[in-house]
């Protein structure tokens, strides 16, 4: 990790390097407009490779404990001074620049089995700057994950950058995030699927129920603090007439242009010669979601095209040998193709929701 903060008191020559370096490795990473102008401090974080093991019931105990804490004693503290922080450098023209080399997310089938599954995560990137534009101030964050999957299941790494925007100089500016995905393209082989249908049902949804120990010892300790699961402020009521509390509209588009998974049979059956069984693939999807000041939410979901394809009938009727007829629709669905743009023959799924009335799915 590496902090700096320029100052206007001595060190000119330390401050200039410190910057000049700072801003030729963030131009490295794709930003050559980047300039020193812009910041006044800046963090650098490189995390090396780390491989993490996935268990469902010990993370969500980790967080219970972290949450709840023990009788008496209160384990928030540590992230409000956290989210403080944070809030407060957002108002500055700090910058900050995070590397984390492609860690590894191992999930296993339970915590007592070796069956497991490995994720390559990719390469991630976190890059924060400001920029002057139109005569505002904005500042600016970058996500990039580069290199997902890479293995048997995703033959081509995937990448995905997040892009977040918001004007800094006006009051409720609307928060502008522009999410794109690169095509996507799966092989789910049939024991892939029972492995995962395993570690949903033995892993990830074997949830343990936790004691709220500060609730039971609450009566107990004295100057003991009861912390509740969520929700609102006991003793606290929204009184009638209250002004809703107003925050930043959010404009968020994901764009993905091909998203294709293909289902190939490896049991038993095929095992000496395994086949794609079926194939459905989506075209142009753009997901869209927006929320106003006043707490009123929008979103869309559209397709430009889509279809599902049995790829398996010449493999069938080879391994059956009878000299079987080639079935006469090779193509579950098929023909939809939407124009887009203005033509309006997407599919598209939408809905509105504002306070105080219904929402609305079209």
């Amino acid at each position: 990790i590496e902090y700096f903060r320029i100052s206007g008191e001595g060190g000119e020559d330390v401050a200039k390097a410190a910057k000049a370096g700072y801003v030729d490795h963030i131009r490295s990473l794709g930003k050559p407009n980047f300039n020193a102008s812009s910041f006044d401090s800046f963090m650098k974080i490189a995390v090396k490779p780390i491989s993490v093991n996935l268990v469902a019931g010990r993370t969500l105990e980790l967080a219970d404990y972290l949450s709840n804490g023990l009788p008496g004693k209160g384990m928030g503290v540590v992230g409000g001074k956290a989210k403080g922080f944070l809030k407060e450098k957002a108002k500055t023209r700090s910058s900050l620049c995070v590397e984390v080399a492609p860690p590894t997310i191992v999930i296993p089938r339970n915590k007592g089995s070796g069956e497991k599954t490995k994720w390559k995560m990719g390469s991630i990137g976190v890059i924060s700057w400001h920029e002057e534009e139109k005569g505002g101030h904005y500042r600016q964050l970058e996500v990039a994950i580069s290199g997902v999957g890479g293995g048997n299941m995703v033959e081509v790494p995937v990448d995905l950058n997040v892009l977040i925007s918001q004007q800094k100089d006006v009051e409720l500016a609307p928060i502008r995030v522009l999410v794109v995905v690169t095509p996507i393209e799966v092989k789910m082989r049939y024991t892939d699927w029972l492995l995962f249908r395993s570690i949903l049902k033995e892993n990830i949804s074997d949830i343990p129920k936790f004691s709220n120990l500060e609730r039971e010892y609450a009566g107990l300790v004295e100057g003991a603090r009861v912390v509740r699961y969520g929700g609102g402020k006991e003793g606290k009521s929204e009184g009638v007439g209250e002004q809703t509390k107003l925050a930043s509209p959010i404009d968020a588009t994901l764009d993905l242009s091909t998203f294709a998974v293909a289902l190939v049979r490896n049991d038993d059956v095929a095992a000496s010669n395994p086949y794609e069984l079926t194939r459905v693939e989506l075209k142009n999807v753009k997901v869209k979601f927006g929320s106003e000041v006043d707490g009123g939410r929008s979103g869309e979901v559209s397709c430009g095209s889509f279809k599902l394809l049995d790829l398996g009938d010449e493999v069938r009727r080879r391994l059956k040998g009878d000299g079987t007829a080639a079935a006469a629709f090779h193509d579950i669905i098929k023909g939809y193709k939407g124009g887009g743009g203005e033509s309006g023959d997407e599919i598209v799924l939408s809905y509105d929701y504002n306070l105080g009335s219904d929402a609305v799915v079209s």
